[in-house]
């Protein structure tokens, strides 16, 4: 079991943000890829693998990005409340 970095529940399932080297929860992820910065640094982390840096840190965590999370937090976790076994 492991403690999520950004929401600290706990979980299974986790995988590291795009954002920064925290390791997330898949509800925190979903989140995540909600954000108009997201693209952004999917890209850039690409461009950091080609030219062979694959210990890039990411673009860093957004300035609101806490606040940001709370509002979509609620509409996710009904959502994974239904869907999920």
């Amino acid at each position: 079991m492991k403690i999520c970095d950004r929401c600290n529940s706990k979980t299974n399932i986790y995988k590291m943000s795009m954002f920064n080297t925290q390791m997330c929860c898949m509800m925190c992820l979903e989140i995540e890829k909600k954000h108009q910065l997201y693209d952004k640094a999917v890209k850039e982390e690409l461009n950091q693998c080609r030219i062979k840096n694959f210990n890039f840190k990411g673009i860093g965590l957004p300035a609101g990005f806490l606040a940001f999370s709370k509002a979509h937090k609620v509409e996710l976790k009904d959502f994974f409340d239904k869907n999920m076994f």
